[in-house]
């Protein structure tokens, strides 16, 4: 899908330190983080997911997560669709080591082992260095890749947490050059559809077609707003 993004916006957030970072330098910033929790002693450990998850099509869009290595993948669908992508309650799936773990498998694609349910969990499925991809929505796709960049003993969570995520990309209005602030779900695919709040007035394809511009790679798709339905 093309966009309209400026590349000059590469720097993100990291969460546990409230400091920014460029993606490049995240990773080694996120091992080394003086704010990283440490596990008590007293507290009960279990394994740890280092996620780090981008759009596939869009770059720019990234986030930092870690999961208990014990959690489903229904978990970490859930987790994706509210901080990114939930919009219409589409399907999705995990592609794993050729694999696809489906949000609804089809029964008879369940039998023949062709689909199988997110009923696994990560540790039983991916270690260390592994890259898996996810895809919401079969119609209008967003694609994402997943690479586990460490596993390690944390203290005990039934949640994933976000723990660093990209600055909201720079886009400009197509017809004045001032911040753009919603898009034409239709012009979108010609990257003509970034505007700002006076100049979508006069677009010819009316408000019907305008979504609001979120930091997300599904800006701009369906009816994606940011709001988790």
């Amino acid at each position: 899908m093309p966009h309209a993004h400026s590349s000059k916006n590469l720097k993100g957030r990291c969460f546990l330190c409230r400091k920014e970072f460029p993606k490049t330098g995240m990773p080694t910033h996120l091992k080394n983080c003086k704010h990283s929790p440490s596990p008590d002693k007293k507290s009960k450990k279990e394994t740890i997911f280092r996620l780090s998850i981008e759009s596939s099509a869009i770059p720019l869009y990234w986030l930092y997560a870690e999961i208990p290595g014990k959690a489903k993948l229904s978990l970490l669908d859930e987790f994706l669709r509210e901080i990114w992508l939930e919009c219409c309650g589409h399907l999705s799936e995990f592609k794993i080591h050729g694999v696809r773990y489906c949000s609804t498998p089809a029964e008879e694609e369940e039998r023949s082992g062709k689909e199988k349910s997110m009923d696994y969990t990560l540790d039983a499925l991916l270690s260390e260095g592994d890259r898996a991809s996810y895809l919401y929505d079969y119609g209008t796709p967003t694609e994402l890749t997943i690479h586990v960049l460490d596993v390690f003993q944390g203290c005990s969570s039934k949640k994933v947490h976000l723990i660093a995520q990209n600055n909201t990309p720079e886009i400009r209005c197509i017809e004045c050059g001032k911040k753009a602030e919603l898009v034409c779900s239709d012009c979108l695919w010609d990257d003509k559809g970034w505007l700002c709040e006076t100049c979508s007035c006069s677009h010819k394809c009316g408000p019907d077609h305008l979504l609001p511009i979120v930091n997300s790679p599904r800006v701009g798709q369906c009816r994606y707003t940011g709001e988790l339905k």
